[in-house]
């Protein structure tokens, strides 16, 4: 019977370390599981983040889009006033040729004038 015994004794110590390895696996389990429960929390945090970024990413492609088209109105009026000041420009460049070109045709016609005066005195005197 001892050998009975002991086989007993050594059959349940080799369950009671077989129990002892199935704890540890299950001890592990759980922190795998603690840790896949940790990790779901993480990436539902991180969505949202996500989530957060997309929404600003699209504000700021309207707002984008907002001030590109402010921006192509400004340059629109922009090229009309300088159109518009061209236009003035090439007038008052006309005005002004017409007034130096009627300036010098009266100069002329002083020079002329004052030649034929000058000419009228010496004639006079030297008679």
């Amino acid at each position: 019977m001892a050998d009975t015994l002991e086989g007993l004794a050594a059959r349940v110590a080799a369950l009671e370390a077989d129990r002892a390895d199935y704890r540890a696996v299950l001890t592990a389990v759980g922190a795998l599981s603690s840790s896949v429960a940790g990790q779901h929390e993480a990436i539902g945090t991180l969505a949202g983040r996500v989530e957060t970024l997309a929404g600003r990413v699209e504000t700021l492609t309207v707002r984008s889009d907002a001030y590109q088209q402010s921006i192509n109105a400004l340059g629109l009026n922009l090229a009309e006033h300088q159109s518009e000041t061209r236009t003035k420009f090439d007038e008052v460049s006309a005005k002004i040729d017409s007034h130096r070109n009627d300036a010098t045709a009266r100069f002329n016609s002083v020079d002329e004038h004052l030649a034929e005066v000058k000419s009228l005195l010496v004639e006079a005197l030297g008679r």
